[in-house]
């Protein structure tokens, strides 16, 4: 496991193995933790997370997962403009798949 060397500015510490670690606070107030191998990629992925947060739009990357399933019902449900079998071939390809 990597230990911290040194801080690089507020929030960024650069690690023994010439990694960034990147640490904020998700909206639920817990502590996570970011991996970056080049400082320009930590700094863009700590402004990032700050302005997702300022929108609101911030959303947990191991929140958002869903099943295969549902994503397919819902995208199925986006293509009811689609001509009779069109449709019937997407919902068979989905059933049987």
């Amino acid at each position: 496991m990597s230990r911290r060397v040194r801080k690089v500015e507020p929030g960024i510490w650069r690690m023994d193995d010439a990694r960034y670690q990147v640490g904020y606070y998700d909206p639920y107030g817990r502590r996570r933790y970011k991996h970056l191998h080049r400082l320009d990629d930590a700094r863009n992925f700590k402004a990032k997370i700050r302005d997702d947060r300022r929108r609101g739009d911030y959303v947990d990357p191991k929140r958002s997962r869903q099943r295969f399933e549902e994503f397919a019902a819902k995208w199925l449900q986006t293509k009811i403009d689609k001509k009779p079998k069109t449709y019937a071939s997407y919902e068979s390809a989905l059933r049987v798949h």
